[in-house]
This record gives C-alpha cells, sequence and structure tokens, in this order.
C-alpha cells in the first residue's frame, strides 16, 4: 500500500519521470534511456546520502521524515528525490543541447551541468516553501543563506552531480550512434521550470516567482534560434539536431 500510496502523493514526480522517458527513449532507445536513469538515480542518491549527513555536495540539510509512513524511504531520503533528480540533469542536458549549442562528448557534460544548475534555480527554491503546497515540509536546511534561501553550495553541488551523470553516460555511448531529440527533450525542460514558477506564483512566493520566471524566459531565448530551426523539419517528421 505505501507505494500506491508514494505514488499517488508524488503524481507530479511520476509524471515528469514519464515525460523523461518519453523524451530519452526517442532519442536513444529504451535500454540507454534506462542506463541513463539507473546511473543518474544511484549517483543522487548517494550524494543525497552524503550531504545529509557530511554536507558534500549539495550542502547541509536534513530531511524532515515527516512523510515517513505515507510514502518510501531510502535509509533518510525520500525515494522520489533520487529519481526525480534525473529529470532535472537530463533537462539541463537539453539546455546545453539547444540552447547553448553543445555537441560534443567533452561540452556535453561541462555545459549541461550548466543547464541542470538554471533548471534548478528555479526548482529548489520553490521546494523550499513545500510545506505551502502538495510537496510538503520535506526539508530544512541548516543556513539559509544564499540565493533565496537556498545556498550557494547546493548548486555547486548540482553541477558537480549532473557532471559526473554527463561524463559517465558520454563515456558509456562511445560507438552508438548520435542524434539529439531536441524538441522533446526542451519541452521537458521547461515543463518542469514552469511547473515550478506556477507553484510560486500559486502560493504567492513573488520573489521566487519572479526569478523563476525570468530564468525560464532567459532558458527559451537561448533555445529559439535552434527550435526556429527545426519547427519546420518538425512538420514533416523531423526533430532532430
Amino acid at each position: 500500500m505505501i507505494i500506491v500510496g508514494t505514488l499517488i502523493r508524488r503524481w507530479y514526480a511520476v509524471a515528469f519521470i514519464a515525460g523523461f522517458f518519453w523524451a530519452a527513449s526517442t532519442e536513444r532507445g529504451w535500454k540507454r534511456a534506462l542506463r541513463f536513469w539507473i546511473i543518474g538515480s544511484v549517483v543522487a542518491l548517494a550524494f543525497e546520502l552524503t550531504s545529509t549527513h557530511s554536507g558534500f555536495p549539495y550542502g547541509n540539510y536534513d530531511y524532515t521524515e515527516l512523510t515517513r509512513h505515507d510514502e518510501l524511504f531510502i535509509w533518510n531520503v525520500p525515494l522520489f528525490v533520487p529519481l526525480s533528480h534525473v529529470v532535472l540533469m537530463w533537462a539541463g542536458r537539453s539546455i546545453a543541447i539547444v540552447g547553448f549549442r553543445a555537441r560534443t562528448r567533452a561540452m556535453i557534460p561541462l555545459l549541461g551541468a550548466l543547464g541542470a544548475v538554471l533548471v534548478d534555480l528555479v526548482v529548489d527554491p520553490v521546494s523550499l516553501h513545500g510545506r505551502d503546497w502538495f510537496l510538503g515540509d520535506l526539508y530544512r536546511w541548516h543556513s539559509a543563506n544564499g540565493y533565496l534561501g537556498v545556498p550557494l553550495w547546493n548548486f555547486l553541488g548540482w553541477y558537480f552531480a549532473t557532471f559526473l551523470v554527463l561524463y559517465v553516460d558520454e563515456a558509456l555511448d562511445v560507438g552508438y550512434e548520435r542524434s539529439f531529440d531536441a524538441l522533446r527533450g526542451i519541452a521537458l525542460a521547461l515543463s518542469v521550470m514552469v511547473f515550478n514558477v506556477l507553484i510560486a506564483l500559486g502560493i504567492r512566493q513573488w520573489r521566487v516567482a519572479l526569478s523563476g520566471a525570468i530564468i525560464t524566459a532567459a532558458v527559451i531565448w537561448m533555445c529559439l534560434p535552434t527550435l526556429k530551426a527545426l519547427w519546420e523539419p518538425q512538420q514533416t517528421g523531423g526533430g532532430s539536431v
């Protein structure tokens, strides 16, 4: 029953994970998409555990565990957290490919990690106010200094974690034919960002909503040239870059 409860309680996370497979499997097939999800989830879980015990790499915070009887946990970490991190990592990769025009195995990890930080700049300030929406009172930072209440060290940690996952993924992908499904990847990234901006508006966190909207608009602006170039081929069944 707790599995069903987790799926119902974290329906939005399930939706975004489904969106990841929708985007990733089209680009590289189900097996390689699943491989990315497993690698990302394992790295995310490991870093969640080390961060909540030592502060590395995301900073010092604790999960409240107020929902322990309502959803699945792995040790002190809610299961949906590391599984959801993969969505942000793939979103960052998509921003790198479309917005920063990264195409090489060297540049995708470097710029994909930066893309994931851009997404997290929108997501984490909203999740900090989880008690005001259906996320719930999930975690507490030991220090409230930083960007809209989120320590800057957290974003450095996100860069490091995403870089590691993308670097490993690119290394394992050597030998495979390369193509990028730009439209689906960016659709996923923007869906995550817009969702969080709408939540911020709904709970009247105006500064968080404004900041998220500006970052989202900047990502859209960066991606527009590539998306415009893809629009015509997409009408005839294309959409890869």
